[in-house]
């Protein structure tokens, strides 16, 4: 909000800085450089002004240099512009005249992309609707402006305004992230059309910030295991299979309903083209072909294409109108109603759906110490920064796993002595505090004389894990040599399988 401060002092700039036929310079408040508004045959713009370098302009000397000459150059882009005059009502069409050539120079194709269609078809429909939605708001609200080259940032501005509040035809105000994605859409269709690649309107309209986005989102949060220990028991048909499917391969609900069963091989390598990113991703991931099997025998796959056959015509729009939100949908309420689980924070946000089984992926595939770059490949994600978002770790998960990844050194008693190597046993006990029930009894098992581990009295609180582990503590402290023994106990901790 400008302060009646920041008017009296760009009042006081634009007084100085007015030259006649080339408008008036002023600096925002809130902004490093000046501006230049210029008004030229009726079309008013608003430029940042920058030198020959492409710096900001901070100084008010340097702008009243520089002011005729970036007065002029506005002129004349606006007269080149006027020379092929696009009006209002055709931005759609000629949007769609040359989005082919645009995407052609872009690179990378989508994977539902056709020599007709250059961009996938629900994405082209999304960004003609609201192509509709803007020239609707000028017809109404800007009736002098006519021609696209005469929409300046200002007007880009207050529509985003308006659009962020009213929610576009929801009328519901805008989750930030949505209104940063909806600017985006609104760049991208200037950027395509020649006459106003190089003054975009919609490039002058702030985004929301990184904070605002991430106070609004509502993050997917992890299914924990008794819930699915839930799904599992009470999943049925096709939700069963997809379930399988999303929680070890980590792939989205769009790409599991419509995966082909020519892209799952026996040994359970799935290799395909990722729809949202267009790539070619091979998954492994043996433990889903049981799932499969048993489906295809129930479904009759052998005949389809689709492992999911209806969802994916249905997704695709093959023999009937396309939804792409009806498998999603069937699955929320599998959560709610079958499963009886509350998807929603305290906000009202859903935060369990599908993409929950990603989110779950990634945790557990962490908890398990596979490496995060692995983690990474499989969901496809371009950095590692993106993957670790998706992880969702307790605070004694991360409290075990520092304590299992925890490698003392040793204190050296002598000159030259080898640091590095680790004593055993006060590895041991450090990593014991992170060590599961299971561990500690397996632990219990391998001992040099099992007799001294004693069962708990009756009416003690503590467990007997718990007992179990504080007799192990005594035995290591008493007993000097347990190599052996020692190496059998760090396997188990190591989580690797040990003779007993």
């Amino acid at each position: 909000m400008t302060t009646v401060k920041g008017v009296d002092k760009m009042a006081k700039q634009g007084s100085k800085g007015r030259q006649r036929g080339n408008g008036f310079i002023y600096k925002p408040p809130s902004r490093d450089g000046y501006y230049l508004n210029i008004c030229v045959d009726g079309v008013r713009k608003r430029i940042a002004m920058r030198d020959e370098n492409g710096k900001t302009v901070s100084t008010l000397r340097e702008a009243q240099k520089l002011q005729p000459v970036i007065a002029d150059k506005v002129r004349k882009q606006l007269a080149a512009a006027g020379d092929d005059k696009i009006s209002i009502d055709n931005l759609k069409a000629a949007y769609l005249e040359h989005l082919p050539n645009y995407v052609k120079r872009r690179g990378s194709r989508h994977v539902e992309a056709s020599k007709s269609t250059p961009i996938a078809p629900a994405t082209l429909d999304l960004h003609c609707n609201m192509i509709d939605t803007l020239v609707a708001w000028l017809n109404t609200n800007k009736k002098k402006i006519k021609f696209i080259h005469q929409i300046a940032g200002n007007d880009a501005s207050k529509f985003m305004g308006e659009f962020r509040t009213k929610g576009g035809k929801k009328n519901t105000e805008l989750k930030e992230s949505t209104y940063n994605r909806y600017l985006m859409v609104y760049r991208h269709v200037f950027d395509v059309i020649p006459a106003t690649r190089r003054n975009n309107p919609f490039r002058e309209v702030e985004q929301r910030s990184k904070t605002e986005v991430e106070e609004d989102a509502s993050q997917k949060q992890r299914f924990e295991t008794d819930q699915l220990v839930t799904m599992q028991k009470r999943a049925t048909g096709w939700i069963r299979p997809a379930m399988y499917v999303g929680y070890f391969s980590g792939m989205r609900l769009s790409d599991v309903i419509t995966l082909r069963w020519s892209e799952v091989d026996s040994e359970g390598y799935i290799q395909r083209i990722i729809r949202k990113t267009g790539k070619t991703e091979t998954i492994y991931a043996p433990e889903i072909l049981p799932e499969l099997a048993k489906w295809k025998a129930e479904s009759g796959g052998e005949d389809q294409e689709y492992i999911f056959p209806e969802q994916a015509r249905t997704y695709l729009g093959i023999d009937r109108k396309a939804d792409r939100t009806i498998a999603s949908k069937q699955f929320q309420r599998f959560l709610t109603k079958v499963c009886e689980f509350n998807t929603k924070d305290d906000r009202d946000k859903t935060v369990l759906g599908f993409h929950s089984l990603r989110v779950t992926n990634a945790t557990y595939s962490k908890l398990s110490g596979e490496d995060i770059e692995k983690t990474r490949k499989r969901l496809g994600h371009s950095d590692k920064q993106t993957t670790e978002g998706y992880i969702r770790e307790t605070d004694n998960e991360i409290r075990r796993e520092l304590a299992m990844q925890h490698r003392p050194l040793m204190f050296p008693t002598k000159a030259g002595q080898d640091v590095s190597k680790l004593d055993e046993k006060f590895q041991i006990a450090q990593r014991l505090q992170a060590a599961t029930d299971e561990q500690i009894t397996a632990i219990a098992a391998i001992m040099d004389d099992p007799k001294q581990l004693s069962a708990p009295e009756a009416g003690q609180g503590d467990s007997d894990a718990t007992k179990k582990l504080t007799d192990i503590r005594a035995v290591l402290a008493d007993k000097k040599r347990l190599t052996a023994t020692e190496k059998q106990i760090l396997s188990i901790l190591n989580g690797n399988e040990t003779d007993t």
